[in-house]
């Protein structure tokens, strides 16, 4: 059974990314990868920088993107993924949020980095896209798809409608281990949906079962949850820090409950990793 908390509409996800994306880009987002995710820490990692790098490292082995190949990033932030991906496999690379600040960077970074020619970005709902059916070769997701809840069908059934016949598909993302058990377990995956406006979460086997409803075939899923514990680590003692710099900013109008909101999924996040609440994962499937 799935766990559904809220009722959130895209503008208030949109809302989010606008109001912290520069908070990101100070705290957290290096200028190499762009990116705003946990990354992956194997035994060769020595940086953030790396770590994050490393999961576009594995979406690219997984979906081996190559010149002539259309791509698109369900959930592109700032583009960090597209245009490495644009720079490294050739593949023209379509990036899509629902956030007008993360689009206006991400054309703004794939100009700075010459690939703009193979790297566009646009502001859409990754459930109502507007592209064309099978107009695209493959698809990725890193750690956007935890917005289709509670119904991650509108996605695949988006992705499965605009890939071609034989298509790939990749997520990148958190997922529950079990189901939830207690008042104090809901309240920690309750706090962790409230800090970053998801309405809930499904499990493992829900989301395979998603893709299987869908139309996907060949569903796979490598196990990723080692490698971003040193991730969940930062991401809470950053939290920590920021909390009282928000707080200040707040009475003058510089921050607001969404800063202050963050805090809870910072600290949950930690909370629900520890307890083995939470699992992180690639799920790769292919159109029928």
């Amino acid at each position: 059974m799935r766990l559904s908390f809220f009722n959130n509409n895209v503008q208030v996800i949109e809302d989010l990314y606008d109001r912290t994306q520069k908070w990101y880009n100070i705290f957290y987002t290096d200028k190499n990868s762009l990116s705003l995710h946990y990354g992956f820490w194997n035994e060769h990692t020595c940086s953030k920088k790396e770590a994050l790098l490393n999961q576009y490292r594995e979406v690219a082995a997984l979906l081996n993107p190559s010149p002539g190949k259309r791509v698109l990033d369900a959930g592109c932030g700032v583009g960090g993924a597209s245009i490495w991906l644009a720079e490294n496999t050739g593949a023209a690379m379509v990036g899509i949020t629902l956030s007008s600040v993360q689009v206006n960077l991400a054309k703004k970074y794939a100009q700075e980095r010459g690939v703009s020619q193979k790297a566009s970005f646009y502001p859409a709902n990754y459930f109502e896209t507007g592209f064309q059916e099978e107009s695209f070769d493959q698809a990725f997701a890193i750690e956007s798809f935890c917005y289709s809840y509670p119904e991650p069908e509108r996605f695949f059934q988006e992705m499965h409608r605009i890939l071609k016949p034989g298509g790939e598909i990749v997520i990148s993302d958190a997922f529950l281990l079990r189901q939830l058990q207690g008042d104090q377990e809901i309240k920690i995956a309750r706090d962790f949906c409230q800090g970053v406006k998801m309405n809930g979460w499904s499990t493992k086997d829900e989301i395979i079962a998603a893709l299987e409803q869908c139309g996907f075939k060949l569903i796979r899923f490598v196990d990723k949850t080692g490698e971003v514990e040193k991730s969940v680590r930062d991401v809470y003692r950053l939290g920590r820090l920021s909390l009282p710099f928000f707080y200040l900013l707040k009475p003058l109008g510089l921050a607001s409950k969404i800063e202050i909101d963050h805090y809870l999924f910072a600290c949950s996040q930690r909370e629900l990793y520890n307890q083995g609440l939470v699992g992180y994962g690639l799920f790769c499937a292919v159109k029928n």
